[in-house]
């Protein structure tokens, strides 16, 4: 998690300097991650479609000629190819064994929704009591946050306006990585018959929510809706910081 945490890092701060040794860094480090926890992967290529993804929406906020040539993309990707082959050259081996030993399909069937999300959700508990409500509250309130970010970005592509693109390019690449990751997920559940993600394997998706979560409240406080905003994330943040020593106490009454 932590080459993840350092991957991100590294590209947003590619996308704030646009600095190629610094999208070299977030390859580098996101390639860890992979050799980690296979896992990753998802994160990986998001991370590589992200960053031929955001030019592209560039050029048409910005009303420029779209042109897309094979060679183009290939100067524009050299590192991406050139990790991406190492990393493949590393992989292939052990994936391929765990084919074939049938041990790379762990997770689960019924959807990513309910495996990936509301298992993620369970899994935070930690084996606590709970009631199922909570639960449903908790994705209710992930649903509308995604939907609502989403909203928003569509919106601000289609107003084609430049300072609020900028202003708002963080949340736009966050979103659009963990809308990948999950599609990728979906992908490969129907094409290559892999289980959805898990319990602590789902944990990929965490980082990459929380920036929106981060990002979505920092665009609604330029927005009418400022003072609400800022109310709603004091007020999460106080219900995390409480959840967080419920959780420590518990613990401390498990170990005596």
């Amino acid at each position: 998690m932590s080459f993840l945490l350092g991957s991100i890092y590294f590209f947003i701060k590619y996308l704030k300097s646009f600095n190629s040794n610094a999208y070299i860094y977030s390859l580098i480090f996101a390639s860890l991650s992979v050799l980690s926890n296979f896992t990753f992967l998802y994160f990986f290529i998001s991370l590589i479609i992200a960053y031929n993804f955001y030019p592209i929406i560039e050029k048409y906020i910005r009303g420029d000629d779209i042109k897309l040539s094979l060679k183009k993309l290939i100067i524009h990707n050299k590192a991406s190819i050139i990790v991406f082959g190492l990393l493949g050259l590393i992989i292939w081996q052990p994936i391929k064994k765990l084919i074939y030993y049938k041990k790379l399909y762990y997770g689960g069937v019924e959807g990513f929704w309910v495996d990936t999300i509301r298992s993620l959700i369970e899994v935070s508990f930690y084996g606590v009591t709970h009631n199922q409500y909570l639960v449903y509250f908790i994705e209710f309130i992930i649903l509308f946050i995604l939907l609502f970010s989403i909203f928003l970005v569509i919106r601000i592509i289609f107003k084609k306006e430049e300072k609020l693109f900028i202003e708002s390019m963080l949340l736009i690449v966050t979103l659009f990585i963990f809308i990948t990751m999950a599609i990728i997920s979906i992908i490969n559940h129907h094409l290559l018959s892999s289980k959805f993600l898990i319990d602590k394997t789902a944990l990929i998706f965490l980082p990459t929510f929380f920036l929106i979560i981060i990002y979505f409240f920092n665009n609604l406080m330029r927005t009418i809706f400022k003072k609400f905003s800022m109310v709603c994330f004091y007020l999460a943040a106080i219900v995390v910081v409480i959840y967080f020593f419920i959780r420590v106490l518990i613990f401390k009454s498990f170990c005596v």
